[in-house]
């Protein structure tokens, strides 16, 4: 179960990387939505793994994703 916690922290932080990434390749949101469909990947293999329903960590990993990168993002609105 702690892989499960190690993905959403993942989910957290991962908006900081996928900032260095934008900058070069040309397509920002095709790059922020590949890297949210491998976590949410990550998380179904783990549903399998444990044979437990998980749904609710990856509504918990889309939000932490969302939260985390409209604050890194924050900088270029304003």
């Amino acid at each position: 179960m702690s892989i499960i916690y190690l993905i959403l922290f993942a989910s957290f932080i991962a908006p900081l990387p996928i900032m260095v990434i934008e900058w070069l390749l040309p397509y920002p949101s095709v790059i922020e939505e590949i890297f949210s469909v491998i976590i949410v990947l990550l998380i179904l293999k783990q549903e399998k793994f444990l044979k437990k329903n998980l749904f609710i960590f990856v509504v918990l990993a889309g939000i932490l994703f969302s939260i985390s990168e409209s604050f890194l993002y924050l900088n270029n609105i304003i």
